[in-house]
């Protein structure tokens, strides 16, 4: 079983894995061992026409970047790509100071990215846990207010998911999209403890 197999389904079943529980859905009285999240905002596509003032302009970027590289390169005696990446994240950086709501939407996409295609695959392989199974379902991860997730019709992986986002928002009160700068940088300092209570459950379980 690759992580890249499961990183796939989940993508796939990104409809049910962003499914937000109504408060009748889950026990607010019970004990919360596991916790869905909203993604809520869709995106509207919108379709670009190459003007020649654009194009001018997608030229002019493209000079200066690569007069910058020269300079790093011939500076720092690196290679182009690495020249090239360290001109990009000092950008990205002078981006987010100039606009704080950038790095706001880079962090909670971060997050996302981090149980989706790193701590959720890992945990999986590393337990030889079959992600299209449903064999995870009655552990404990998905007792009290989080049973509301064994009724979705998903699979091991996208219920892991469901739990991870369930529980930060549970611990930080509101959906991700009411989430704040802050809130988005105490949800990144939960998921290492959350993740070693998961994977002690979930070994726990499995080895019953």
């Amino acid at each position: 079983m690759q992580e890249s197999e499961i990183i796939k389904h989940l993508k796939e079943e990104d409809e049910i894995i962003s499914y937000e529980p109504s408060s009748g859905e889950h026990d607010e009285r019970a004990v919360d061992f596991g916790q869905a999240y909203e993604e809520g905002e869709g995106s509207v596509r919108k379709t670009s026409y190459l003007s020649t003032d654009m194009i001018r302009a997608q030229e002019e970027y493209q000079k200066n970047m690569d007069l910058k590289i020269s300079t790093i390169m011939e500076t720092l005696d690196v290679d182009y790509e690495r020249a090239k990446s360290i001109i990009i994240e000092s950008e990205t950086q002078d981006e987010f100071i100039k606009r704080p709501d950038l790095y706001y939407q880079y962090t909670r996409k971060d997050i996302d990215v981090k149980i989706k295609e790193e701590i959720v695959p890992r945990l999986l392989t590393s337990l030889d846990i079959d992600f299209k199974g449903k064999t995870i379902a009655d552990c404990d991860l998905f007792n009290g207010k989080f049973s509301w997730i064994r009724s979705k019709d998903t699979v091991n992986d996208a219920m892991l998911v469901m739990n991870y986002n369930f529980y930060l928002k549970l611990e930080l009160g509101k959906n991700r999209d009411e989430w704040t700068v802050d809130d988005c940088k105490i949800a990144l300092k939960l998921l290492p403890q959350r993740t070693e209570i998961v994977e002690e459950v979930l070994r726990t379980f499995i080895e019953e």
